[in-house]
Parts: C-alpha cells; structure tokens; sequence
C-alpha cells in the first residue's frame, strides 16, 4: 500500500496507481473486519454450490415492476504482442473497468473477490477458461445476465483492446468493442471512453425500468 501511495505522490492523475491503492486499502481493511470476510466467505460458497449443483435459480423479484440492474461478471483480459509499458496492463485494464462500471451505479458487477474466490474454490486454471462452457457456467452460477471478456495487443502506436459482452445464458455475442489506446499518453481519457462505450452498450440493450 505505502507503494502504491508513494507511486501516486509522483502522478496523482494515474488511474491504475489510484484504482491499486484503493484496492491495497480495502484488502486491509478486509483483513480487519470479521463480518465482511464471512460475508464473502458465504458469498462464494454460494455460488460454488450452484456451479457444482448446476442450479440457477435467481432469488425472487420483490418488485417485478421495477428492474434491477443488469448483473455483470466480469472475467480476466488476455494479453498478446510486444511487451507493454506497464507491467500487467491487461489485469489493470479489467479491474479498473469493473470498478468504473459497478461505481456508475447502472450495472451491477460481480465482486472480483468473489471472482477469485470461487476460481481458487473450483480449482479452475486459465486453461479452464478456454472452454466457454466453464465461463457460462461460472456466469450463471454468478446469477449474471451478462459476461465480459476480452484481449489487449500490445503494439508501438498503444495498446489495442477488443472486449466482448456476451449473454450468460447462452454465450450469445451482444456486442463488441474495438478501441486502439494511445500509448499511454492520454490513459485516463482512454479508459473513460472505454467505459463509457461498455455502459452506453449494455443500457441500450437492458434499459432500467420502473413503474
């Protein structure tokens, strides 16, 4: 944390330096807190018995009038090419995102705790992620409506992102998005974009509703 905390004294206007330090601040305070760990604990086991079960069943709706938001499960991003100007972009890239869009308060995007938590739970490998199958499973046993999954080439003129939103039902394809980074010399506008574009996407398509 004291890194990450000198690293962002150097350039506050980095978003990755700013989006570790509160992740780095929250794992601590995670580790203080008793109730919160068994929250998560509960919350994964959960969805480790559902997968296992392959029941998915969502919890009944109080109000079938009014829409909740549109659950996402946001999966890791694969990274390819040259080398990068910073190390793990592809990593960075996803949990800045998944912040970003859970933050706006539109979508509602499954913990990256949870995440990893039920992948260590299952024992799952990156392997295991090339078969759609475990991902739509996973989705599904997240009571996700959507999951997101993506790449970064790393090439001279900046990185190029391609991210996929898919259905979890049926890993149906809803949309992509193609965005060519500018070597890092406009990172924040970038990811903003990139955002902004993921969440104009998925309200387009599953628009909130209330009576």
């Amino acid at each position: 944390l004291e890194a990450y905390r000198q690293a962002e004294a150097i350039d506050k206007n980095d978003p990755f330096v700013r989006a570790m330090a509160e992740n780095a601040m929250r794992m601590r305070m995670i580790k203080k807190d008793k109730m919160k760990q068994q929250e998560l604990a509960a919350a994964i086991k959960k969805v480790v018995e559902r997968y296992r079960l392959n029941q998915f069943d969502p919890a009944p709706v109080d109000d079938p009038w009014t829409s909740r938001p549109t659950r996402v499960a946001f999966f890791d991003v694969s990274e390819s090419g040259g080398l990068s100007q910073r190390a793990g972009f592809a990593g960075l890239l996803k949990d800045y995102l998944a912040r970003q869009m859970g933050a706006s308060g539109r979508v509602l995007v499954v913990d990256s705790l949870i995440v990893d938590g039920v992948i260590d739970a299952l024992k799952l490998d990156h392997a295991s992620f090339a078969d759609d199958d475990v991902r739509l499973r996973l989705s599904r046993a997240m009571l996700a409506s959507l999951m997101i999954k993506g790449s970064v080439f790393q090439q001279p003129s900046g990185p190029l992102c391609n991210l996929k939103i898919l259905n979890a039902q049926d890993a149906r394809p809803i949309d992509t998005i193609d965005y060519q980074f500018t070597a890092g010399i406009h990172l924040r506008k970038d990811l903003n974009q990139i955002n902004r574009h993921l969440l104009t996407r998925i309200m387009e398509r599953f628009p909130l509703q209330a009576f």
